[in-house]
């Protein structure tokens, strides 16, 4: 059996350069070294597909999202009386869709939710006045983030690592997602300047007694 070459002679078209040899060029394709690079063919396939489109695998485009993780408040949230005398940990995951391209061009965080001003926020809903039950602090976490200029859906977590249950568990969540009302008025991702009490904490290590940094790098 003879043994042809991926790079038989090709016979010269009229311009003078050679031809490749259609039948080389298969079996070099199917030896795994295609003669086109694979982006280079995926292109010439669907050239008028770009994007997800182009092929079911790719993600769908969707809006950036701003994460909060883990954001820690002493609160005395719960319906047992020494829960409200003594308090406990509280942990605040924070995920918000909003458009940053805005923020990206101009390099300015007033283009953008600001989320030191942001985890002020929920700090001070979640450290201040008691609830009796997670799904009301989370409904008002919520609210306080959606009142920032920007953001069009947010999903939070709250976390009781301490809850009064005498068995052997790690953490007990709840976890909501919320979207901006189509009948809000206009969105602008800018959320301004903050407020002096804000921009005064936003970078104080001593606003909540930790030594975390609000102010976005």
């Amino acid at each position: 059996m003879s043994i042809e070459s991926d790079h038989a002679a090709a016979a010269p078209d009229r311009s003078g350069e050679p031809v490749p040899d259609a039948a080389a060029t298969q079996r070099s394709a199917r030896r795994g070294r295609p003669d086109t690079h694979p982006a280079t063919a995926a292109v010439r396939l669907m050239p008028s597909r770009p994007g997800p489109a182009a092929h079911p695998a790719l993600p769908q485009p969707q809006l950036d999202v701003i994460h909060i993780h883990r954001l820690h408040v002493r609160g005395f949230h719960g319906v047992h009386d020494h829960e409200r005398a003594e308090g406990q940990d509280f942990y605040i995951d924070a995920d918000v869709w909003i458009d940053t391209r805005a923020a990206a061009a101009s390099d300015d965080v007033a283009d953008t939710l600001h989320y030191g001003h942001l985890m002020i926020a929920l700090a001070d809903i979640a450290g201040g006045e008691p609830v009796d039950l997670l799904e009301t602090l989370a409904e008002r976490l919520a609210a306080v983030t959606l009142a920032f200029a920007g953001p069009q859906a947010v999903r939070i977590t709250v976390h009781k690592p301490q809850a009064p249950v005498n068995l052997d568990f790690e953490d007990v969540t709840v976890s909501i997602l919320r979207f901006r009302p189509d009948d809000d008025g206009p969105v602008s991702t800018a959320t301004g300047v903050g407020t002096p009490d804000q921009d005064a904490r936003v970078g104080d290590p001593e606003a909540h007694g930790d030594d975390r940094n609000g102010e976005p790098t």
